[in-house]
């Protein structure tokens, strides 16, 4: 098949021809000529016209040939020349019996129409013919282009150029840019794209579009020739299909399509991995935290909360931090930016607090969506009886490459919206200190946003709230009336989830997912004595506040051993990831023996013992193994208990048991999540092994009377022991 490109400046019209056939063995070189055998081709009055492209003896016409001219016509016509299917052809196989618009979104940015040929293989085509009617006293000069492979590689080769050819002596002006080829490489949110053609030196501009046109976004020319060009972006988003194109700024224009990103997939390879606080800061907690998956890399976005006594509740959770990671075990992780979000100075919404971050990105689009609770730190009554509260409301921030982001300068959702809510700040009013007042009606926080099963291109938004009704918190729900992230409207408040049910205080950090027949509802119950995980089942709708079961605590329907406390009791804020076939429960620990993490627990297919409405969750177990028999150990892939007498005055054997061979790292830690000293950091064969801790931190300094966690991790599991230690 033949293209056709129009391409007009005023008076003078550039136009691109493109044949698309297949050659065993493509042109050298090409020929272009009239059928007249001549190179220039002159007329007085309005006639058809026929050129012919020729490849050499014994050789076939190149998989990708383009027609490129300019013409001008004294009549001032748009469009001087007037390319046309021959009706009869009597089985020329070089005959165009067609032409055909534009099939595909690059075509269409070239203005490019196409030319079936008559061959039945296309593959064997040696020549073509093209015929077109031009105007009286039209000028035009002719050309034709091809890009020859000459390695393995598709990108690699050179382009071929035809012999010009005239009518009526030709005319000036320079050829537009033709793109022949178009490829990309895109890693870690480094874009480069290469492009291949003709004409391409003077070229201006590379923007990269979706095929819908839906987005543009221009890439920075780092090199070009006549040949060839390559520009750069940072885009963090998996890219679709997509339309490179050119401009050289006086009208003309090229464009070709460029595949989809192909990232292999990522596995991760560990059934408990975390995040650490300490790798942003020493003393450092990890709170409510988004998870991303990037296409080749992972991101979490996280509250950051120090832990040290020089931050006041004043000073504190004002930056959300953003860590990548590359590691199949979900284990390494780069802090890039301490300050992705953050408050701002002013009479704005987020001058207080940032909390609760959670992403989404629409399908095809490139653009990410952080949503947050801000706090604003508002005057409500001037001094001498200064009065201020805390009022949150939930924003959000945009960003191309995850590094930069745009915060909102309003809110986009807050209970004044949302009609089932106080809207009295007088309700429940409570004075906290230094002129400092709560109220019921400014509790409004903790988005989860993910799209709506039930509306192709909607969002739900779930929330936690006071319910005026009820006077307890619970779980809200909102959707956008179209496709618009910043437009919501109410739905209704979820009652299954009053805190109520679960005698809790309050709820904060809920999620929905779908997951064996069931919507999980998950977020957390806060109660005086500490958090637990909650979950309510829905069998038919995330939204349906009818249809959702009783809530009950995670710990009741995980799979596993329950006897003891297991980290569970620890967590707070889950989510739900998955990576390929691999699904990972997340939290943020505040276990001292944890040290302030985020935890990645991989959930584990159904097995014979447990039900299909619960949850598999092999990993923590693995965590405490004091007390448990040599049958039990042999079944964690890492067990660690004290060995010998506790409380210890001196050296605490510590019995190690490992299911595979594998690098295993033990430390003990003090109550606050400080490293004391590490005491095994290599290779453990399998079975069971004794080590010790004499009592003493890293230089040697004898540890105080206290109480102590030694943990050990590996790639497969974690465990910890409580070690007493008396002077």
């Amino acid at each position: 098949m033949v293209a056709i490109g129009l391409i007009r400046r005023t008076l003078t019209i550039a136009t691109t021809l493109v044949v698309l056939a297949l050659g065993a063995q493509p042109a050298r070189a090409i020929q272009l000529r009239w059928d007249s055998g001549g190179a220039d081709l002159s007329f007085a009055s309005a006639r058809r016209c026929t050129l012919v492209v020729q490849a050499e003896a014994g050789e076939t016409l190149p998989s990708d040939w383009r027609l490129v001219w300019i013409a001008s016509s004294a009549e001032g016509s748009a469009s001087p020349l007037s390319f046309c299917a021959e009706p009869e052809t009597g089985g020329d196989p070089a005959a165009a019996c067609e032409l055909v618009s534009p099939t595909d979104p690059a075509s269409a940015v070239s203005r490019i129409v196409g030319a079936r040929f008559c061959s039945a293989d296309a593959g064997t085509a040696s020549s073509a013919r093209l015929m077109f009617d031009a105007s009286p006293g039209t000028t035009a000069k002719m050309q034709v282009v091809a890009f020859q492979v000459t390695g393995s590689d598709s990108m690699t080769g050179t382009t071929i150029y035809s012999a010009e050819i005239t009518l009526n002596g030709g005319c000036d002006g320079a050829y537009p840019p033709v793109v022949l080829r178009a490829s990309s490489t895109h890693r870690l949110g480094q874009v480069d794209v290469q492009l291949v053609g003709a004409y391409l030196q003077p070229i201006a501009s590379v923007p990269i579009s979706a095929v819908d046109s839906s987005w543009t976004y221009p890439l920075a020319i780092t090199s070009k020739s006549d040949g060839r060009v390559t520009a750069h972006g940072v885009l963090a988003a998996p890219l679709p299909d997509m339309v490179a194109g050119v401009s050289d700024g006086l009208g003309g224009q090229g464009a070709s399509l460029v595949p989809a990103d192909d990232f292999p997939p990522l596995d991760p390879q560990s059934c408990f991995s975390n995040f650490s606080g300490a790798q942003d800061t020493t003393g450092l907690q990890p709170k409510d935290f988004a998870f991303l998956d990037a296409g080749d890399s992972w991101h979490v976005f996280y509250t950051r909360e120090y832990l040290t006594s020089n931050y006041s509740d004043r000073t504190n959770t004002r930056r959300i931090g953003h860590a990548v990671s590359t590691d199949q075990h979900l284990s390494s992780w780069t802090v890039v930016d301490r300050n992705a979000i953050q408050v701002r100075s002013g009479k704005i919404w987020d001058n207080l607090h940032v909390w609760a971050p959670t992403i989404v990105r629409k399908p095809g689009d490139i653009t990410y969506y952080l949503f947050y609770t801000g706090v604003q730190l508002d005057t409500i009554q001037q001094p001498p009886n200064l009065r201020t509260s805390e009022i949150q409301r939930i924003g959000v921030a945009t960003s191309i490459d995850l590094n930069t982001w745009t915060q909102d300068s309003s809110a986009i959702y807050s209970n004044k919206r949302v009609g089932w809510t106080f809207q009295d700040s007088t309700h429940n009013v409570i004075p906290i200190g230094g002129g400092q007042f709560y109220s019921d009606a400014w509790q409004f926080r903790d988005p989860f946003v993910m799209q709506d099963p039930d509306s192709v291109g909607r969002w739900l938004m779930y929330f936690a709230t006071i319910d005026s009704t009820l006077d307890k918190f619970v779980v809200g729900v909102a959707r956008t009336s179209g496709t618009d992230l910043r437009k919501w409207d109410n739905v209704w408040p979820l009652r299954r989830t009053s805190a109520t049910f679960m005698n809790a205080d309050r709820d904060e950090s809920p999620h929905a997912l779908y997951r064996n027949g069931n919507w999980w509802l998950f977020y957390t119950s806060n109660h005086a004595d500490g958090d637990q995980i909650t979950f309510a089942l829905n069998r038919s709708s995330p939204v349906d506040s009818s249809t959702f079961e009783h809530p009950d605590s995670l710990k009741a329907i995980t799979c596993g051993e329950h006897g003891f406390p297991t980290p569970l009791n620890q967590w707070h804020a889950t989510e739900y990831v998955r990576i390929g076939s691999h699904e990972y429960l997340s939290a943020f620990s505040d276990d001292l023996a944890g040290g302030g993490v985020i935890q990645f627990t991989q959930i584990q297919p159904p097995d014979g013992s447990c039900p299909a409405d619960s949850i598999r969750l092999d990993c923590p177990d693995v965590w405490t193994a004091v007390g448990s028999d040599v049958e039990n150990r042999q079944k964690k892939p890492v067990a660690l208990e004290v060995a010998g007498p506790s409380p210890s005055r001196g050296v605490t054997r510590l019995l190690l048991s490992v299911r595979d061979r594998g690098v295993v790292r033990v430390a003990v830690y003090d109550i606050f999540g400080r490293r004391v000293r590490s005491i095994v950091d290599g290779w453990i064969p399998p079975g069971a092994t004794i080590v010790e801790w004499d009592g003493r931190g890293e230089q040697g300094t004898a540890a105080a009377s206290g109480i102590y966690f030694a943990r050990a991790a590996s790639s497969s599991g974690r465990a910890v022991a409580r070690v007493a230690l008396i002077r």
